[in-house]
C-alpha cells in the first residue's frame, strides 16, 4: 500500500523481509526439534509401560508349619513349637510363591532350604549353594497371574538338645529360598531370607527380614 520511496526505505523493507524469513525457519526447526523430542519421549513411556505390564513378579510367604502326625487336627495351634519339631524329626515350613504380576511367570522353579544356627550364618554362602541347585533344562511351572504354589523347606534333623534349644530360643532359624522365572522381558531370580526367633508369642509365629538376599535381580534380557 505505501512502497518504498527510496533506496533506504527498500532496504530496510529487505532487512525486515529477511529478519522475519529466518525466525519463521527457525520457528519450524525448533518447532520440529520439540516434536521430535515429544515422541522420543511418548515412545519411551510406552515401552516402559509396556515393559511394567510384561514383567511380572514373585512375592513368597511362609505360611503354615507342616505337621506328620496321623491326625493333622491335633496340633492347630501347637503349645509349643517343640511339640511340632518331635513329631517331625525337623523344622519345616510351607512356602507359598505366587506370581503378583500382570504376566504369566514362565518356568518357575524353586529351592530352599531351613538353616538351624546358634548365629548369624554367612548367608552368601548359603545362596551361592542353593543356585547351583538350579540345573539346566528344568521345565519348571508357569503360573499365570495371582496364581502360587508352595514348597516346604526342611532342616537338617534335629536332636533333642536342638529341639529343646529351639524352643527356648537359644538357637535360631533361617529359612532360606531362591525362585527363578522367566517373562517377555527375560529371565530373573528373586531371593527370599526371613530368620525366626523362638519362642512363640501368643502362638504367632513372626518372621523377620535378613536384610539382604531379599531383592530381584535380572540374570538374562529377552529383546523384543
Amino acid at each position: 500500500m505505501h512502497p518504498a520511496d527510496s533506496p533506504r526505505a527498500r532496504r530496510r523493507y529487505k532487512v525486515a523481509f529477511c529478519s522475519c524469513a529466518v525466525s519463521m525457519v527457525g520457528l519450524v526447526i525448533w518447532q520440529g526439534a520439540r516434536n521430535a523430542k515429544g515422541q522420543s519421549l511418548l515412545q519411551s513411556r510406552v515401552s516402559d509401560l509396556q515393559s511394567t505390564l510384561s514383567h511380572t513378579h514373585i512375592r513368597f510367604n511362609i505360611g503354615a508349619i507342616a505337621i506328620s502326625t496321623d491326625d493333622p487336627t491335633r496340633f492347630k495351634v501347637p503349645a509349643t513349637m517343640a511339640q511340632v519339631f518331635s513329631l517331625n524329626g525337623k523344622a519345616q515350613f510351607n512356602v507359598d510363591f505366587q506370581n503378583v504380576g500382570a504376566s504369566n511367570s514362565e518356568h518357575t522353579s524353586v529351592i530352599g532350604d531351613v538353616i538351624v544356627v546358634d548365629a548369624k550364618p554367612d548367608l552368601d554362602k548359603i545362596f551361592s549353594t542353593l543356585e547351583t541347585g538350579f540345573k539346566d533344562g528344568i521345565a519348571g511351572d508357569e503360573l499365570v497371574p495371582q496364581d502360587h504354589k508352595f514348597f516346604t523347606a526342611n532342616s537338617r534333623n534335629l536332636s533333642m538338645q536342638d529341639i529343646d534349644r529351639l524352643d527356648h530360643g537359644k538357637m535360631g532359624l533361617y529359612l532360606v529360598a531362591v525362585v527363578r522365572f522367566s517373562d517377555q522381558t527375560g529371565d530373573y531370580q528373586q531371593e527370599s531370607c526371613g530368620w525366626l526367633q523362638l519362642p512363640m508369642t501368643s502362638h504367632q509365629l513372626v518372621w523377620h527380614g535378613c536384610g539382604s538376599h531379599e531383592s530381584e535381580r535380572q540374570l538374562r534380557s529377552r529383546g523384543r
